[in-house]
């Protein structure tokens, strides 16, 4: 399951990318997603609260892959989320940059766990087109000024964090069409699974000193199937067997080298 994250400062475009992503038959989140705890005694935008808003974030994330699982979806599908949970470092206020190792964590146990990547892409749009979307917002829905977007200076402020933050990825959104920045942010995507898993290899290949070949092979077992084991080694000539995974039964594969690291098992 892949789960891409826009993110930006209010009137980047994000909401607006996300309706276009759905437009074009991607699945988004729902509106669960942003939903924020309420507690009469606390803003929403504190340590706590946020961190409360994360958590459920991740388990609504979690229980959707679960159900994607038994449904027999295939790990590869793509989410658009409008926002992600690094959007409360922003908001927690001095304490928020105590969250980002906090969240960076979590999103490696959810990786680890259902084998749910994500991926956050800040939309950058340049100042004065950013002011000129939020004041044309604000005339159609005034009620936006109780958070303060009527103000230049939270803008920048706000902006100055999202410029800064370390993304996974960053695409221009400054222009009119919506199209060409949804083709960037898949490929862009796409590039940064694939140089991850060359990474990878690379970083092997020093490790046992071979030459290392990228194999997909299928299996019968359907407890391994679309996971990424990116650093099983299975030798031999034609056939052979595959060294034991996480205690799994040796299985054997159509070998084509010596040397192959498994990157994707696949049901027969």
């Amino acid at each position: 399951m892949i789960v891409i994250c826009l993110e930006g400062c209010h009137g980047c475009g994000k909401s607006t990318l996300t309706n276009l992503f759905n437009e074009l038959g991607y699945k988004t989140l729902d509106e669960a997603f942003l939903d924020m705890p309420h507690v009469p005694a606390m803003s929403p935008q504190t340590m706590l609260m946020e961190s409360v808003w994360i958590g459920n974030w991740f388990i609504r994330l979690l229980n959707l892959a679960d159900k994607q699982g038994e449904e027999g979806v295939s790990g590869e599908e793509i989410f658009i989320a409008d926002r992600s949970p690094f959007s409360a470092v922003c908001y927690a206020g001095s304490r928020g940059p105590l969250l980002e190792p906090v969240i960076r964590a979590q999103m490696e146990e959810v990786l680890s766990a259902s084998n749910i990547e994500i991926y956050s892409v800040h939309l950058s749009v340049s100042s004065d087109v950013l002011w000129s979307r939020i004041t044309s917002r604000l005339e159609k829905e005034p009620s936006r000024a109780q958070y303060s977007e009527d103000k230049m200076s939270h803008m920048i402020k706000i902006n100055e964090f999202y410029n800064s933050f370390e993304w996974d990825l960053t695409v221009d959104n400054s222009g009119e069409d919506g199209r060409k920045v949804v083709d960037e942010v898949i490929k862009k995507v796409d590039e940064l699974r694939s140089k991850k898993v060359s990474s990878n290899v690379e970083v092997l290949e020093k490790e046992v000193n071979v030459e290392v070949n990228i194999e997909v092979v299928k299996t019968p077992n359907k407890s391994l199937s679309n996971k990424f084991e990116e650093c099983c080694i299975v030798g031999g000539s034609e056939r052979g067997k595959v060294e034991p995974v996480e205690g799994e039964e040796d299985m054997l594969y159509a070998g084509k080298s010596p040397t192959t690291v498994v990157t994707k098992w696949l049901e027969v």
